[in-house]
């Protein structure tokens, strides 16, 4: 079913001020292939200016929303909010009765989020590293006894591209990250759970539908 882009609501912090007026819209190209549109006003720019994009498909056959991609734009970044464009997008996928899972991600930051979310890789096809968690790395920092597995699993171009790095020796403080995997929900009320009081502990509101409640409008096809 075709919607118009944005017409979901509008999320407002009391804390920040930030108003983030949140769209649906059909990803170009063939498929069902959606996003998510985050758009604010700000002081210096009176018109609405993109945040980013979060990136999703439905499949049919599971029943599910499968998380893509989630962007945040350069001068919003290192902010949260990746985790509040996710969080908002999960709540989305269960109020509308879907399942969530995540098609083949390739970079170690998304794999980190989905993890952090209650996500576990698919066994097919995971390959396995240690992501530094040390605060003084700049980067993403990984470390694996198979530099053979490293290079065949990350190009050139994509370690510029994430300022992906290779560690010679085992961080002291690190997490497991999967790549080159899809991701299921393994504990989806956990998931919901931790989006919610994330959503709600920024101590937001919405000024118009809610989300929360499941009273955005149907807008993709079961």
């Amino acid at each position: 079913k075709k919607s118009s882009p944005y017409n979901m609501g509008i999320y407002e912090s009391e804390s920040s001020g930030l108003k983030i007026e949140i769209g649906f819209k059909k990803d170009k190209g063939s498929g069902p292939h959606y996003r998510l549109v985050y758009l604010t006003k700000t002081d210096d720019v009176p018109r609405y200016t993109s945040l980013g994009f979060l990136l999703f498909e439905e499949q049919d056959a599971l029943n599910a929303l499968a998380f893509k991609g989630v962007r945040v734009n350069e001068r919003f970044r290192n902010k949260g909010l990746a985790k509040l464009f996710f969080s908002i997008w999960l709540i989305f996928t269960y109020s509308q009765g879907f399942r969530a899972r995540a098609n083949r991600i390739d970079k170690p930051v998304l794999s980190l989020l989905l993890q952090k979310f209650h996500f576990v890789p698919d066994s097919k096809g995971s390959r396995r590293f240690e992501l530094s968690l040390d605060a003084r790395d700049d980067g993403v920092n990984l470390y694996t006894e198979n530099i053979e597995m490293f290079k065949g699993t990350f190009s050139k171009k994509e370690c510029r591209g994430q300022d992906i790095r290779i560690l010679s020796e085992r961080p002291s403080k690190s997490v497991p990250i999967y790549v080159k995997t899809g991701f299921t929900c393994a504990e989806p009320e956990l998931a919901l759970k931790l989006a919610t009081n994330l959503f709600l502990g920024l101590k937001a509101h919405w000024k118009t539908k809610a989300i929360c409640y499941a009273t955005v409008p149907v807008v993709v096809s079961k």
